[in-house]
């Protein structure tokens, strides 16, 4: 039996992806994503602009993305790039039973992912890993070209 992975991490359990989609389970679907968001940034490090030096054993898990992970080793290595983000964030909207489809792309030929997600019958893209990646670079509240976002299912309904 092949186990449950999205893109190159296999998704076993992390008490801490457990606790925290049972605390937000009562809020409604824009309150879970915000949080979600928060629950990224907290508990993730950007990868491409850290404050500090990533170890080295943690570059090599994060940039060889043939290789597959779990994600257990994405909360303890606590760096990722978008890849790491999005698949956390589709794990913890999922288990609070929101709609969300696992979109890659390019931005200036560089792959990047993002998530698209359903509220109130509509879909919105949700790409925290983009927000605090600008951030980094001095660029808060900034966004990729909407080029980018083509092809999301949120500029289909």
């Amino acid at each position: 039996m092949e186990k449950f992975r999205i893109e190159n991490i296999e998704i076993d359990q992390v008490a801490i992806v457990e606790k925290f989609a049972e605390n937000i389970m009562w809020k409604s679907k824009r309150e879970q994503l915000e949080a979600t968001r928060e629950f990224l940034r907290k508990n993730l490090k950007n990868a491409l602009n850290p404050k500090g030096k990533v170890p080295d054993d943690i570059q090599k898990r994060i940039w060889d993305q043939d290789k597959t992970k779990t994600l257990s080793t994405v909360f303890n290595d606590k760096y990722g790039v978008c890849v790491e983000w999005h698949v956390v964030g589709q794990v913890v909207l999922n288990k609070v039973g929101m709609e969300t489809v696992f979109k890659t792309g390019y931005v200036g030929g560089v792959g990047h992912t993002y998530l698209d997600v359903k509220i109130d019958k509509k879909w919105e893209i949700f790409d925290p890993f983009a927000e605090k990646f600008l951030e980094d670079i001095g660029q808060k509240g900034s966004t990729f070209q909407d080029e980018y976002y083509k092809d999301s299912t949120s500029k289909n309904s």
